[in-house]
């Protein structure tokens, strides 16, 4: 094989990771737009109950009379007297304080799974870190070790297949330790989205509006 498994990378910066994360989020933007959804719904629903207006102007010859006529006329249309609307208008501003407090539960969900990911990053990185800098090499020379002995007639072949399967166990794990370590960084680089093009899942329920609305 070609190529190496370990790059040298800088360490991520978790405060510059979690700021863009609360900034460019794509379910923290999801949230952030349902929530202008719900604004907008209490601001159309509380224009529900005014009545509709309608003017109009007419102009003409009056050929029997030999004379200009015009008129207007003034129509006010669904004028509330007892209905105003006030079931909607509350069901609208229950969901968005509802959605509010959504915002702010998925700004903690972020965090919360921040912290976890970032806790899997540097547990990965201090394992690659140690079995590259000091478990492998020290397997590999025992293995070297051991083999030279054994060319020596100074040790049985037993052994040198123990020290030889415990320095290929070893790379094994590193290799395991890197691939968290990868997985980890791409995840939180990633603003913390698996699954390929899979959308996020919803943030909340679409609204629940039940009353018996003005009509549109």
């Amino acid at each position: 094989l070609s190529g190496q498994l370990y790059e040298e990378m800088k360490p991520i910066e978790p405060n510059v990771i979690l700021g863009n994360l609360l900034k460019e989020s794509p379910e923290l933007k999801q949230a952030d737009a349902k929530l202008l959804s719900d604004e907008i719904t209490v601001q159309r629903e509380r224009r529900q109950p005014v009545p509709n207006l309608w003017l109009c102007g007419q102009a003409g010859y009056d050929q029997m009379n030999s004379s200009f006529a015009s008129n207007v006329m003034i129509n006010l249309s669904n004028i509330p007297i007892w209905n105003r609307n006030q079931g909607t208008i509350q069901q609208a501003k229950a969901d968005l304080e509802r959605q509010k407090a959504q915002v702010k539960l998925k700004r903690l969900q972020l965090r919360r799974n921040f912290a976890q990911e970032y806790l899997r990053y540097h547990n990965a990185l201090q394992h690659v870190e140690a079995y590259r800098k000091a478990i492998l090499p020290e397997a590999k020379a025992r293995y070297q070790v051991q083999l030279k002995s054994y060319m020596n007639a100074r040790v049985e072949w037993p052994e040198v297949l123990d020290a030889q399967k415990d320095y290929f166990s070893a790379k094994l794990t590193y290799i395991s330790h890197l691939l968290e370590w990868r997985k980890s960084k791409v995840e939180l680089e990633g603003f913390l989205l698996t699954g390929g093009l899979t959308a996020p899942r919803g943030v909340t329920p679409p609204g629940h509006i039940d009353a018996t609305p003005q009509p549109r």
